[in-house]
Formats: structure tokens, sequence, C-alpha cells
């Protein structure tokens, strides 16, 4: 083991000049209260920007020639996810209120008001094939999520939807599954619509999406999420030869 972190470390050694480091192509959500987060979370332990066997050669380093050592990983954060809305409307005819209206104003106390009580998305796309959306994934670092970047055109009902995801390899992963209601919904920006979601790292069909998670009322049917305005309804699950309730999935997984 210590002979092959030796060769390791003599190889990276040629490699980490940056000429042959591949940089995998991402987008980092940005904007006012953009989350910082330290790059060891995503295995750029060195802060190069880059993902390659040079993170290797600087563990290497710190753990065998004292070299300094990696940004610590940060803490999981408590909370509850922004919406995405940042602008104030009348509570009469919808007008846009600049600036928002103040304390004792009427109208006062909307959701972008208190946006800080919250915290915001940290989305990061990956682009294996450029050419081929269907390998690319979008990470979310707030929540610990992975998600399929594009969702698969074909409609399914809820039993082969659940099949589909379970049987899916993406990313070189084969642990996909269907969101649950509260995962899924956290792809809803509210600032958005046709459809309502965060444009910049998913692409997603106005449609309606399933959840793995069934409804207490009916049993028969499932939470969806419709990202053409993003609506939660809960639909039949389609089952027993009822063709019409066919909808999208989108995969997902844990990052552990």
């Amino acid at each position: 083991m210590k002979r092959r972190a030796v060769l390791v470390w003599v190889l990276g050694l040629g490699f980490c000049g940056g000429y042959l480091a591949h940089n995998w192509e991402s987008v980092l959500a940005d904007g006012e209260g953009a989350a910082s987060w330290s790059p060891s979370l995503r295995g750029d332990v060195n802060d190069d920007g880059k993902l390659n066997i040079c993170d290797a050669v600087y563990i290497l380093n710190y753990l065998f020639k004292a070299g300094e050592e990696p940004a610590p990983v940060p803490q999981g954060r408590g909370g509850v996810l922004q919406t995405g809305q940042v602008g104030c409307w009348s509570g009469t005819h919808g007008e846009e209120q600049k600036p928002c209206p103040q304390p004792g104003e009427d109208d006062h106390g909307q959701d972008p008001q208190f946006k800080e009580d919250g915290f915001p998305h940290d989305f990061e796309l990956f682009k294996p094939d450029p050419e081929d959306r269907s390998t690319w994934y979008t990470v979310d670092h707030a929540t610990s999520l992975m998600w399929q970047y594009q969702a698969d055109t074909t409609l399914r009902n809820w039993r082969d939807a659940l099949k589909f995801v379970s049987e899916l390899e993406l990313a070189g992963h084969d642990d996909w599954r269907m969101p649950n209601i509260n995962e899924l919904y956290t792809l809803v920006d509210i600032s958005q619509r046709t459809p309502a979601a965060y444009k910049s790292f998913f692409f997603l069909f106005p449609n309606k999406y399933w959840s793995s998670s069934s409804c207490a009322v009916d049993l028969s049917r499932a939470w969806t999420v419709d990202f053409s305005l993003g609506l939660v309804l809960c639909l039949d699950k389609g089952g027993q030869g009822q063709n019409s309730f066919k909808f999208r999935t989108l995969a997902v997984r844990a990052l552990r």
C-alpha cells in the first residue's frame, strides 16, 4: 500500500503543472447570500479548480511529507431552503412594490424580506460529456443531493417510474431512486414559471413529475410536482390500466 502511495506521489508530481489536469465544467450558484463552501467538499482539496491526481498528491504530501492540511469539510447547516423569490407584490392587484414595504406599512412581511432566515441552494452542474445532456448531473451541496440533470422523456405510471429509476446507471452510480416529495419540491423556484425550476442547473419540462411518496388521504395516489407553476398535487398512481396517469420522473441519490 505504501509503495502504491509513493508511486502515485511521484507520478503525480509530473502532472500537477496543470497541463493534463481535467477541469470539470461547473456552474456555481451566485447572487446575494450565496453559500461559500470549502472546495474540499467537492474533492478539490488543493483548491485549484480541478479534480485530478493533484488532489491525491496533495493529500499524500499532507500525510507523509508534513504538507499543508486540507481545508476542513464544513458541517451541515440547519434551517429551511430559500424559495428563490426576490420581489414584493401588493395584496390587492399584485403590483410589484419597489422597495418592499417597511414595518407598519401594508403588505410588509413578505417572503423576500426574511430570506436571511433560510439558506440558498449551492448547485454545481457537471458535464462529463458536454455534447450529451443525458450524462449531466447536478449536485446541490446545500442538501447533499445529487440529481439527474435531464429527465427521461418517456411518460410512465408510478410503478414503472420507480422501476426505471432503480435500474438507472448515471455518472458511475447505480443507486439512483425516485425523490420523495420534500426532496422533489426543493427544485421548485417560485420566482419562475414554465418551468418553475432552477433553469441553469436542470432541464425540466413544465409537466408533472412523480415523487416516491404516497398520499395518506388515498394510498392509491402519490404526490407529484407540476413544474409548470410549481404546484404540489396528489394524483392517481395510474394502476389498473389507467393510462392517463403517466408522468415524468427525475432521479436522485444521496451523497455519501
